[in-house]
């Protein structure tokens, strides 16, 4: 009697085994397979059109330069079988045309989408010269994370430095001992090292510690380098309080400090570099205008003392 219902146990679990299977081995006859359709249809700034994809013979990569005083709208025509998730404005050097930097993104795709920019809009990508030669181009999602990008089109750049857009989007900052206000386009020929420090983050203590050390050695020089802390309060915890007490007097900090409460800072650098997403990360700023962060693929004493030396010289 065991012995039968065991083997009808048997034989009603391989049964549902082989159903089971067979259901999951089924292809899904509704999944979108098919990568949108991306293409740059015009370039405009305000009545002049300096593109056009019916004359796309006509134009020549980097014989357009994009200045900052002026807006330039880009509009792609945007063809999917499914349901658009999100489309990027991307950009690449001439020199690193593999290496792509999100300029702007947005969820609200259609037919034609546009993109208003200015030569600000740019990261810098290259450091000589008073203009950049960056491939411009719009890469689209859709809902089943299918991605297609348009053509790639050269523009020269003319060149913003980033702590002047810093500044001019954000304004001024008061260090948290409220004596002291940083305009930081003032910053804009120095090296500036720029240290987002979370709720006791070790490593932040550690690199706040070494920057501590190297801005008060004897041969620092305050006239061409600069060390910003900003207390970023990813999960609430930390407040203007902390900054003051738990990290710049605790420490004895001797450099500026400052809390971003709402992750202005924090969000302004993320979409500025085109990342996804941020952390307790250090950031360099060259006094040419790139913006480099610290990638970890050597020590972080390394990282700071390459550029001190790169930019200001030997300490």
């Amino acid at each position: 009697m065991k012995l039968s219902n065991l083997l009808k146990q048997s034989l009603f679990f391989g049964a549902l085994l082989i159903y089971l299977t067979g259901c999951h081995t089924d292809t899904p006859t509704d999944f979108d397979q098919t990568a949108p359709s991306v293409k740059l249809t015009t370039v405009t700034t305000g009545e002049d059109t300096l593109y056009n994809y019916k004359n796309e013979e006509g134009f020549t990569d980097f014989s357009l330069t994009l200045s900052n005083s002026q807006s330039y709208k880009f509009s792609f025509m945007v063809e999917d079988a499914g349901e658009m998730h999100s489309l990027k404005l991307e950009c690449a050097s001439e020199l690193e045309p593999s290496k792509i930097y999100t300029v702007k993104k947005t969820k609200n795709v259609s037919d034609i989408t546009d993109f208003e920019v200015t030569g600000a809009d740019f990261p810098i990508l290259i450091e000589e010269g008073a203009v950049q030669k960056l491939y411009i181009s719009a890469t689209g999602f859709d809902t089943y994370e299918n991605s297609g990008s348009s053509n790639k089109f050269g523009f020269g750049i003319l060149k913003f430095h980033p702590l002047e857009k810093f500044d001019q989007d954000l304004g001024s900052f008061t260090e948290i001992d409220g004596d002291k206000v940083v305009n930081f386009k003032e910053l804009s020929d120095k090296l500036v090292f720029i240290q987002l420090y979370g709720y006791m983050c070790l490593s932040c203590k550690e690199e706040a510690e070494f920057f501590n050390s190297l801005y008060n050695g004897d041969n620092f020089n305050k006239e061409k380098c600069a060390i910003e802390l900003f207390g970023v309060s990813y999960n609430g915890h930390l407040d203007s309080a902390y900054v003051k007490d738990a990290i710049k007097d605790n420490l004895d900090l001797k450099f500026d400090c400052f809390f971003d409460e709402d992750l202005r800072v924090a969000h302004w650098i993320q979409d500025y570099l085109g990342l996804s997403s941020i952390g307790n990360d250090v950031f360099a700023v060259t006094p040419n205008g790139t913006v480099l962060k610290f990638e970890h693929d050597i020590s972080f004493e390394e990282w700071v003392n390459d550029l001190y030396n790169q930019y200001c010289g030997e300490k």
